[in-house]
């Protein structure tokens, strides 16, 4: 059994996968979405509304962004640089953290959904991993997409033969 990096350069591959590595892939990316509907709606890993967003001045920069002030990990996109410098400090564009979680590495029984790629996104799941785990709902979801797996190869793998039939 090995395990498969999915993202070679930041490039997506799947071509370079087993039948089952595949499979794995997809309930991986099924369990990922349910975590993303999940976190977009404030939902925690208890399936109940997350903490309310402790600082007003976050409340107010998700309103003037036109997004709603409440704790759904989906941020401006922009990031202010360590203070320090002499000059003004300019906002850094580093994207949402909802973007940024993917699947990257898949063996014929596992998926791995990875940290995010830049130090904000990674520092953003780090504060917030209480809110990135599995809840019910998405074990459900990763169990439903592993029924419609087994689904699709029951059919192939067991043929039921009744008497008179050759």
């Amino acid at each position: 059994m090995s395990t498969v990096n999915i993202y070679v350069k930041k490039q997506l591959r799947l071509d370079t996968l087993t039948i089952p590595q595949r499979k794995m892939y997809d309930i991986g990316v099924a369990g990922l979405e349910s975590i993303k509907q999940r976190v977009a709606k404030a939902y925690g890993t208890t399936d109940s509304p997350a903490a309310p967003l402790k600082s007003e001045s976050w409340k107010r920069i998700k309103k003037s962004k036109g997004l709603k002030p409440i704790r759904d990990l989906h941020g401006t996109g922009m990031m202010w640089p360590e203070k320090g410098g002499k000059r003004k400090p300019k906002l850094k564009n580093v994207g949402h953290l909802m973007d940024q979680l993917s699947v990257r590495k898949v063996s014929d029984n596992r998926a791995y959904i990875s940290e995010p790629t830049t130090r904000a996104g990674r520092v953003k799941a780090r504060r917030n991993r209480d809110m990135l785990g599995f809840s019910f709902s998405n074990k459900a979801a990763i169990i439903r997409a592993v029924q419609v797996y087994i689904g699709e190869i029951k059919g192939k793998i067991i043929k039921t033969i009744s008497r008179g039939q050759k």
